[in-house]
């Protein structure tokens, strides 16, 4: 018995020794680093936290290269766009749309242009594609599509086209409006409703399209 309890003592009083020493220096050192630590600190958190302003990733295409034809596109070609980038331009026959696109939905996205739905999918990835952009800027003329006209959106790896099959008005918390689901390439293009409203409004206006034309996306 005293054996055992010998040995527990052997192996306890260099922990105990390890502690009492760690805490020592602790008290000791701590008052003359933290400073130093606490700068670092600050400088790592702004440093990660500095905001990214995004980047036209249309000005990366090669000049003379032709998107508009290409049937398929490897995902390894495609520089994919971060939130803030702008990846493409949105026109909508018979309109006035002409509006840059960017990846993400925030205010920021939607102040520059259109935005893309993050959580979505992106053109060519076959699935939803979710855009909206103000109704008194850049989709004030969105009332003006007509079922059968064509969205076109030209991105940084292809020229995309949908054609128009419904538009309607909805809640803006109406689930039904839009399906991610779906494993069909489609958009859809919202903005709040009545047209020309500046502030919250409930009422969102939905614009439909299926896919017609563009480079669908190859996983190798």
């Amino acid at each position: 018995m005293n054996r055992i309890h010998g040995r527990k003592s052997y192996i306890a009083l260099p922990i105990l020794f390890s502690v009492l020493t760690a805490l020592i220096l602790y008290f000791t050192v701590w008052p003359t680093v933290a400073p130093y630590y606490s700068l670092f600190s600050i400088l790592l958190t702004s440093e990660e936290q500095e905001e990214y302003n995004g980047v036209n990733l249309m000005e990366q295409i090669s000049a003379g290269e032709n998107l508009a034809n290409r049937e398929s596109i490897s995902v390894s070609e495609i520089s994919l766009p971060r939130e803030g980038d702008q990846y493409g331009n949105l026109t909508i026959e018979g309109t006035s749309v002409d509006a840059p696109v960017f990846y993400g939905d925030g205010e920021k996205q939607l102040n520059q242009g259109v935005g893309t739905y993050a959580f979505g999918y992106l053109p060519g990835q076959g699935g939803t594609i979710l855009m909206g952009a103000h109704t008194n800027t850049w989709f004030s003329d969105l009332g003006s599509a007509k079922i059968g006209s064509i969205i076109k959106l030209e991105t940084n790896y292809g020229v995309y086209e949908y054609k128009i099959v419904d538009a309607q008005v909805k809640d803006h918390q109406d689930r039904t409006a839009y399906d991610f689901s779906r494993t069909d390439e489609n958009i859809i293009l919202y903005t709040c409703y009545p047209f020309g409203t500046i502030g919250f409004t409930t009422q969102r206006y939905f614009v439909y399209g299926e896919y017609v034309s563009g480079p669908v996306w190859v996983y190798e």
